[in-house]
């Protein structure tokens, strides 16, 4: 199983690029996959009745491209998604293709994640949904992630935690009886690396640190080789980051360890 990955705030081409889509209103255009926030205030929608398009995305340049993802969408896990790659804007022609793949979006989970398996060089990423049943009658996403990931040498630690972290009110009667309120539920991964190498720390984990200091998502892959990616992954901000310390007396190790939760 290859190692945790971490796609940067500044390595997500979808800030800096030039997004277009198939459909979209007003002002819930296809720019907004471009801001932080995961509201569906501040979402790309297609108009009511349409539950098949694209997005796409032009780099300006050949770039390298590792991950593809949709986040704080609407899709159902009916959905079929296709990612394609390529150097022509019509997609006349594709450098990769994942073909239409079902199942990429767990049920209760609002994400779809496309790995290629191996770096795509390419100037445009083109994203193919389709959500026929979508009981929205149209097609929602708030963020996307496209671009390059970095992966530390040796992979994260046993003493790395996941969790739901629910939000809720609750009242009790003079009966004993209890009732919740229940706000909101976020995932969240409590990293931990306890052997990075020396030479990791700056380009990695500061970077890291410094990419998202202003609030900026982080996509966080635990096992990018694994069967749950679609439930394993988060992508947001990244909470109570740890100093990097000396976890034993040789000068070449060293650990580190955060929190990330998804974005709401």
């Amino acid at each position: 199983m290859s190692n945790c990955a971490f796609g940067l705030p500044t390595d997500n081409r979808a800030l800096t690029g030039t997004l277009s889509a198939s459909a979209q209103i007003q002002p819930l255009d296809v720019s907004q996959l471009a801001n932080d926030q995961g509201a569906t205030s501040r979402s790309w929608q297609t108009p009511v009745g349409t539950t098949a398009g694209w997005a796409q995305l032009d780099a300006g340049a050949a770039v390298a491209w590792d991950a593809v993802g949709l986040f704080n969408a609407n899709l159902t896990p009916a959905a079929t998604v296709r990612v394609r790659f390529s150097g022509d804007p019509a997609f006349g022609t594709a450098i990769a293709d994942s073909g239409v793949v079902a199942g990429l979006v767990a049920p209760g989970y609002r994400q779809a994640i496309h790995l290629p398996g191996s770096t795509v060089t390419a100037r445009y990423v083109r994203v193919d949904i389709a959500d026929p049943g979508n009981p929205e009658s149209c097609l929602r996403a708030a963020q996307l992630f496209a671009g390059t990931l970095r992966r530390p040498a040796r992979n994260l630690g046993y003493d790395s935690r996941v969790q739901r972290a629910a939000e809720r009110g609750e009242v009790r009667t003079r009966g004993g009886q209890s009732f919740f309120d229940l706000r909101h539920a976020r995932r969240a991964w409590a990293i931990s690396l306890p052997s990075l190498a020396a030479a990791e720390v700056w380009p990695l984990v500061m970077e890291i640190q410094r990419a998202t200091e202003a609030g900026g998502n982080l996509l966080f892959l635990p096992f990018p080789a694994g069967a749950d990616v679609a439930r394993d992954a988060v992508f947001g901000p990244l909470r109570d980051a740890a100093p990097v310390t000396f976890p034993s007396p040789t000068p070449r190790l060293r650990a580190w360890s955060a929190t990330i939760e998804e974005r709401l």
